[in-house]
């Protein structure tokens, strides 16, 4: 009997043993299934960071561009705005500047008050009228000196130009010959 007893131990101690392999397989299969989840877990959210990311610096860039798409529009719509005004002047105040020129009841004090009207209702920087030599006759800058040349005028003809300030400067002869002066608008 004791034989037998010995027998069944060590029949019993070696289907032990050799279950026990197969258990530690198992455990170490999910373990390694776990620890591969987690690798895809991980590998799935720095997946999506870059996602996130590349679209961010995307964002960042179309934002950019539209910003500078934007301040470009905005300065041409200055410039258009103060052409046309400067357009409008000059073929305003040209009636003035021909009876000035022929010695009527115009005066430099006439052409003056009707540019300190224009430059405190526009809201422009600087209004300047120049006679046809590029004189100053009004201004509503107060730096400038009348009667002296004005710094950027480049004739009878017209321009647009921005000045150091970054701020559009346009003249517009005031008459089609040239030959009564140039307005002068600077932008706020």
């Amino acid at each position: 009997m004791e034989k037998q007893k010995q027998k069944q131990e060590r029949t019993g101690t070696t289907a032990g043993a050799s279950s026990q392999p197969a258990q530690d397989g198992a455990v170490r299969l999910r373990i390694y299934a776990w620890w591969v989840g987690i690798a895809a877990v991980i590998f799935v959210l720095i997946f999506q960071a870059w996602q996130i990311r590349s679209l961010q610096a995307e964002k960042r860039e179309i934002r950019q561009a539209a910003a500078e798409e934007l301040a470009r529009t905005r300065d041409e719509l200055a410039k258009a705005r103060l052409v046309a005004a400067a357009e409008a002047f000059a073929s305003g105040i040209e009636p003035l500047m021909f009876l000035r020129n022929r010695g009527g009841e115009i005066t430099d004090e006439t052409i003056r008050q009707v540019v300190n009207n224009l430059g405190q209702k526009e809201g422009f920087s600087r209004v300047v009228v120049l006679d046809s030599a590029g004189m100053i006759v009004a201004t509503t800058d107060t730096t400038l000196r009348l009667g002296s040349r004005y710094a950027t005028y480049k004739g009878p003809g017209g321009s647009e130009a921005k000045n150091d300030e970054g701020k559009w400067e346009v003249q517009r002869p005031i008459s089609s010959a040239g030959n009564l002066g140039s307005v002068v608008l600077v932008d706020r």
